[in-house]
């Protein structure tokens, strides 16, 4: 701190002081006390009025009295083990490698029919080199029992994890499918699964886990993908056999992925997922919940050697099946909306919840403070004789932001605190689609009196960067009324 500073800080508090002491400046009054157990129910219950005034907290005296938050464990792999891949080598799994190899892995063995002889692979290979990773790539059909075996003698360190990402999609209505056409899609998830699973008992490798990548598929269907959707329904119900024998496994039911993987590189599916109200995924949500996914290999509260001793049956749960992007971007009463899970029984309890958070938002629109913030805004604007003064302060971009951030999500039925909000991700990836966007332009233009273009809301890219450009368009049209 530089003496200047010091000087400055000293002088201003002999001016508060002096101040105290004539009886011209008093504490902040009310005083409101709280114990700090009460402290979150609290803030989740006061509205902008009662933050007004000064709240003590009174600390407890014992310390186990307060909720701890636990710490999320860290990704680490072995460094001196290999993972070994089954189809590890599209988009998806390219970057789930250089995921584990930020995280630690240091070797990977990947089985793939073309593993050893497509140069389109060769890219990524050196990739792998120049972060101090070694490889294998061993031309396997993991459809053959034998192929499978031969692979494993091949590879030359303990194999620690396995990732089965095997995957062939060959749609077809099912009453045209043929046989062929089945078993096509069928065998890398089903056969595949099975010969890696008893090849590796048969070798006696000892995992630490056993993930297989499935689709949301399995569980809700998709039409045209009956034989893919067989296959994913296999391996959710495969985790369950695994657990019985005491051994580790989990699958992620993977919906739609923007970045990497089979949609992202057909641009008419992703097209069709995104207006017809499918969440879209990004790369970091599919590692997070892959992270979860290694944690929870067995059931919940048992342990890895006692796996397969029974306990009382809850009913079917499974912590160890995860399933990502199960929610719609549109009210399920849409008739645009067509997301798999539209019609199916097992998502009454979504409607459910879809039916709360809009009941919840349209409340008023009653969002405390929403339109009166953006209102008074509107009116100190007009009343101002140097409108640039009011939006030049840091507190007007904070106010757009937040304003604009709480109408998007209302607009995909999702009602959250200004603190869950996501200001630095893509509109594309938050699910805004062509349909939301139209609101929120209708939105601007009414509350904030400027125009913004769809275009230019989907150009910018988040929230924040839309906040940004509605204050230089405020900007602008005040200066022309100053100069007009």
């Amino acid at each position: 701190m530089s003496i200047q500073t010091q000087l400055t800080g000293f002088r201003l508090l002999q001016e508060i002081v002096s101040l105290v002491q004539q009886k011209r400046i008093d504490p902040i009054r009310p005083t409101r006390v709280l114990d700090l157990e009460e402290l979150d129910a609290a803030l989740r219950s006061t509205n902008k009025q009662d933050l007004i005034g000064k709240l003590l907290l009174r600390l407890p005296a014992g310390r186990n009295s307060l909720p701890i938050q636990p710490v999320p464990p860290n990704l680490e792999f072995r460094s001196d083990a290999t993972y070994l891949i089954a189809g590890g080598l599209g988009g998806l799994g390219r970057a789930t490698s250089n995921c584990m190899a930020e995280h630690g892995a240091r070797h990977f063995v990947y089985l793939s029919r073309s593993a050893e002889s497509s140069p389109m692979h060769e890219s990524f290979f050196r990739e792998l080199e120049a972060q101090d990773c070694s490889f294998q790539a061993i031309s396997c059909d993991i459809t053959s029992y034998e192929s499978v075996s031969n692979a494993l003698r091949q590879v030359t360190l303990p194999i620690a994890g396995v990732l089965q990402m095997a995957m062939v999609i060959q749609d077809r209505p099912f009453l045209s499918m043929s046989h062929e056409d089945w078993t096509t899609a069928i065998k890398p998830k089903v056969d595949g699964t099975w010969n890696l699973h008893s090849a590796l008992q048969d070798a006696k490798i000892d995992l630490d886990f056993f993930v297989m990548f499935g689709s949301s598929s399995g569980a809700f269907g998709i039409p045209g993908q009956g034989n893919y959707a067989a296959g994913n329904s296999f391996q959710d119900a495969f985790v369950q056999y695994r657990h019985s024998l005491g051994l580790p496994a989990s699958v992620l039911d993977i919906g739609v992925v923007s970045e990497v993987g089979y949609v992202s590189e057909n641009k008419d599916m992703l097209d069709y997922f995104r207006t017809a109200g499918f969440p879209i995924l990004t790369e970091g949500q599919v590692f997070e919940t892959l992270h979860l996914s290694i944690l929870q290999q067995y059931p919940a509260g048992e342990e890895k050697k006692t796996a397969a001793t029974p306990k009382v049956d809850p009913g079917f749960t499974s912590r160890s099946q995860l399933t990502l992007g199960v929610r719609a971007t549109k009210p399920m009463a849409d008739a645009t909306n067509r997301v798999l899970f539209k019609r199916d029984r097992k998502a009454d309890i979504y409607r459910n919840i879809q039916a709360a958070r809009m009941n919840s938002s349209m409340a008023g629109a009653t969002r405390t403070g929403s339109g009166d913030e953006v209102a008074a805004l509107m009116a100190s604007l007009r009343d101002a004789a140097d409108a640039e003064s009011v939006l030049i302060r840091p507190e007007t971009l904070k106010l757009l932001r937040r304003e604009i951030g709480a109408f998007i999500y209302e607009s995909m039925l999702q009602s959250i605190d200004e603190e869950e909000m996501e200001f630095g991700r893509s509109l594309m990836s938050l699910g805004v689609d062509s349909l939301v966007t139209i609101e929120v332009r209708s939105w601007i233009r009414r509350k904030l009196d400027v125009e913004v273009s769809t275009l230019e809301m989907l150009n910018g890219g988040t929230i924040e960067n839309l906040g940004e450009l509605v204050l230089e368009r405020m900007k602008g049209r005040y200066a022309e009324k100053a100069s007009g």
